[in-house]
Formats: structure tokens, C-alpha cells, sequence
């Protein structure tokens, strides 16, 4: 996901189809992979902050996981 990356390359390619993806944005201020932290905030759609301590500890943390539950388990339009 680095900016200029082929990955990023490639989902540019067609950004119409990303228009019909709907995408919550879930981050934490103290995240040292992604810097700045808050360059996760600039996509379309929700986004949920989390005071967590590391990026790997999302994986781990209680109420990422219910935020992604809720959202997989949710009906879509």
C-alpha cells in the first residue's frame, strides 16, 4: 500500500469499480506502518478511530473486532 506501489497501480486502474464498494476505514493515531496515521481518514466512507497501541494489536483488539463483525454481518443495500 505504498503510495506508488504496483498494488496501488493496479486498483487505480479502474476507480469506477471502487465507487461501488462500500469501505469503513478503521485506524489508530498511534500506528507507526502507516504515517501519518491519519493518511487512512482520506477515503470515502466512515472511518473508526481506535486508541490502540500498535497496528498489529488491531488484529486483537476487542472492539476492532466487533466494528468488523458488525460491518461483515450487516445486510448490504
Amino acid at each position: 500500500m505504498r503510495p506508488g506501489s504496483a498494488f496501488l497501480t493496479d486498483l487505480n486502474r479502474d476507480v469506477a469499480a471502487l465507487a461501488r464498494i462500500r469501505v469503513t476505514t478503521i485506524w489508530t493515531p498511534f500506528d507507526l506502518m502507516i504515517l501519518p496515521p491519519t493518511s487512512s481518514t482520506h477515503l470515502p466512507g466512515p472511518s473508526a478511530r481506535f486508541n490502540v497501541l500498535l497496528h498489529p494489536l488491531m488484529l486483537r483488539d476487542r472492539r476492532v473486532l466487533k466494528l468488523v463483525h458488525s460491518i461483515l454481518t450487516e445486510p448490504g443495500p
